[in-house]
């Protein structure tokens, strides 16, 4: 069984457990919690590599980015510009898959991590989840084109009270 784009949220379950990606059943050796995010992680995955289906569709990543509707509604008048609510028509499913997955990787990704602390001093949690799960999917889309597993690389925090100027 091959899923595509034309299926449905209902066949994920049987897909994952006849391919054998992923163990529902599984657990540490003292049944905790780490073996459950792993589930977790990896039923998000496959969520959305089954609702982008062809990342070749995308041109670039912001494209991906509304597809799943990770951006901001922009209004724009008389020379004004004013940033809405996240795009209400867009593919549900993968949105709720990227904000599920910023929670978690902002618990166990250093880089998520300091991310969604710059952005949550200004803004608040749920804004910098949302800001994480946009910046996930921009990396998923990078990944995904580059054709290369993801990286985690050490977030570097810049010093603001250098004045010298490159």
């Amino acid at each position: 069984m091959q899923l595509g784009r034309h299926s449905t949220f209902n066949e994920l379950p049987s897909y994952l457990r006849n391919n054998q990606q992923v163990h529902l059943e599984s657990r540490d050796a003292d049944g905790g919690i780490g073996a459950q995010v792993q589930v977790v992680k990896k039923i998000l995955a496959a969520l959305a590599a089954l609702e982008v289906d062809d990342i070749n569709r995308f041109s670039h990543p912001g494209k991906l980015c509304a597809y799943a509707g990770l951006v901001p509604s922009t209004y724009v008048s008389g020379g004004k510009v004013h940033h809405g609510r996240l795009l209400p028509s867009c593919n549900r499913w993968l949105r709720w898959a990227y904000v599920e997955t910023a929670w978690i990787a902002q618990h166990s990704s250093p880089y998520c991590r300091t991310y969604f602390e710059r952005i949550k001093r200004r803004k608040g949690a749920n804004s910098a989840n949302t800001a994480l799960a946009r910046r996930l999917c921009e990396i998923t889309w990078h990944c995904l084109t580059h054709n290369r597993p993801y990286e985690e690389r050490a977030s570097v925090r810049m010093d603001r009270s250098c004045s010298v100027a490159f």
